[in-house]
């Protein structure tokens, strides 16, 4: 009777080994079917990175979280050697290396947006240029294909 039981038990366990399902993190979702599990891999997790320029006594400093490989979140500020900085938070989108954002800070007591175009090329932001016109509040620059880089920050430490 003992064996029974025990071969039983031991036939119980396994049968339920094979068909445990695996837990999820949050890299991966599964999906069961019968006793056969597929991954899915979900949404990337965000990625955030810190970008510095400095020339002379003129620095800035930019902050991008990358949310599914497309959204952009962060923020910049701009701190030119004796004249009011600007300060703000930047949200647009990302296409390959390509990054378009709106730059919503305050200057002198002024809340202000502007277009601001990106490329991130190894561990550098580019930051492109060009003449600007308002467009529903928001300065944008005239023709992006003729946009030029102005500014290249550097990969830095988030503090």
């Amino acid at each position: 009777m003992l064996k029974i039981i025990l071969t039983a038990a031991i036939l119980l366990t396994l049968v339920t080994a094979c068909n445990e399902v695996p837990k999820k993190d949050a890299d991966t979702a599964t999906t069961t079917k019968g006793t056969a599990a597929t991954e899915t891999t979900l949404a990337k997790k965000p990625v955030t990175n810190c970008y510095r320029y400095a020339k002379s006594k003129e620095t800035t400093t930019a902050t991008l979280t990358i949310t599914n490989d497309t959204a952009i979140t962060g923020n910049m500020h701009y701190n030119p050697y004796e004249k009011d900085g600007a300060i703000g938070e930047i949200t647009g989108t990302k296409k390959g290396d390509e990054i378009i954002v709106v730059w919503k800070y305050i200057i002198e007591g002024n809340k202000q947006a502007e277009e601001k175009l990106m490329t991130l090329k190894g561990d550098s932001l580019l930051i492109k240029t060009g003449p600007l016109t308002d467009v529903k509040g928001v300065m944008q620059i005239k023709n992006k294909a003729t946009a030029t880089v102005q500014v290249v920050m550097v990969k830095a430490p988030c503090n």
